[in-house]
């Protein structure tokens, strides 16, 4: 059975009893039916959780007593801050909250011409306690125990100015020269994903984003809505070099160090084309089957034991079994 997880904006400490916040305590109590001696788990977002049980419920209070802590997280590998135009209320919310799951480190909402929603000062605060609470609420259901920053609108000149801080920036543009699956490959340090609101960036806000060094990217022959265009963006980014991303294998004349990441799978190295390996002298290794890091590859069978992702950078060598590899 799943342990309810909730958020505490106060520094945890183990041995201590705390009292659930009153939406947490009523969320728990009326939803999720969870009562006196039902165990949780807590997460301040400073990283890490506890494990926690409920010593107190009333109709409206909670209160739980806080366990040992564990060093536990589910952060991305990637670092990306979503440059998400403000969209209508449901479909702002629903990118906020996929935006997160999929593990983005930030949020950066923007002011753009064709945006359908204006906020005026009372609004823009209420809105970014509402999308702060999207958030809270996203961690808690997906495992997260670091709270990705929401922070408040900018205009798309100022993100331009402030463009330097990303070494990789991205434009999502229908109709782009550039997939997203091939600029994948080649990302480097923390990324800024750029992606406008339902009637999309002007012509001047897309020149303005070109300018500061954001690349256009298309995701594909379709045109998508700006909800599903980001939270696509994000899963295809972590499939090919995020949470999805392969062990790598380095291979040296006639023999290689597999490294692994995740758990094994064997396949026939005929089926590996498009799959990153790394190889910078194939011509004489024909891989016998690898069960664990460390093993070494001698001529042999044509099977590897190799967990698959998406592919890296690769281009290919020249060997009779057309090996993809990552140079």
């Amino acid at each position: 059975m799943r342990i309810a997880r909730f958020f505490l904006d106060t520094p945890i400490e183990t041995g201590a009893r705390v009292a659930l916040s009153e939406r947490a305590a009523h969320h728990a109590a009326r939803v999720l039916r969870l009562r006196g001696g039902d165990k949780v788990t807590l997460f301040d977002g400073r990283g890490g959780e506890y494990a926690a049980t409920i010593v107190e419920s009333t109709r409206n209070a909670m209160a739980v007593e806080v366990g040992t802590w564990q060093d536990i997280e589910r952060e991305s590998p990637l670092a990306i801050t979503l440059a998400q135009g403000v969209s209508s209320a449901e479909r702002m919310d629903l990118t906020v909250q996929k935006a997160v799951e999929l593990g983005v480190a930030a949020i950066q909402p923007l002011h753009t011409e064709r945006s359908v929603v204006r906020l005026d000062a009372r609004r823009l605060e209420s809105r970014l306690v509402h999308w702060r609470r999207i958030v809270t609420a996203a961690c808690e259901q997906c495992g997260r125990n670091r709270l990705p920053e929401v922070r408040a609108p900018i205009s798309v000149a100022q993100l331009c100015e402030a463009s330097q801080a990303w070494p990789t920036k991205w434009l999502l543009a229908p109709g782009a020269a550039t997939r997203l699956q091939a600029a994948a490959r080649s990302i480097a340090g923390p990324l800024a994903l750029a992606a406008g609101p339902e009637a999309g960036f002007s012509d001047d806000e897309t020149q303005a984003l070109i300018t500061a060094g954001f690349s256009p990217l298309q995701l594909g022959p379709r045109t998508l809505r700006t909800e599903t265009a980001a939270t696509a963006a994000l899963a295809a980014l972590n499939a090919i070099a995020g949470d999805g991303r392969f062990s790598e294998l380095e291979v040296r004349d006639r023999g290689a160090l597999i490294q692994r990441r995740r758990s094994s799978a064997e396949y026939n190295l005929p089926t590996l084309r498009g799959y990153a390996l790394h190889a910078p002298d194939l011509a004489k290794a024909v891989p016998r089957s690898l069960s664990k890091s460390g093993d070494r590859l001698n001529p042999g069978t044509r099977m590897l034991r190799l967990k698959l992702g998406a592919p890296a950078n690769e281009t290919y060598c020249s060997t009779p079994l057309n090996i993809p590899t990552i140079c």
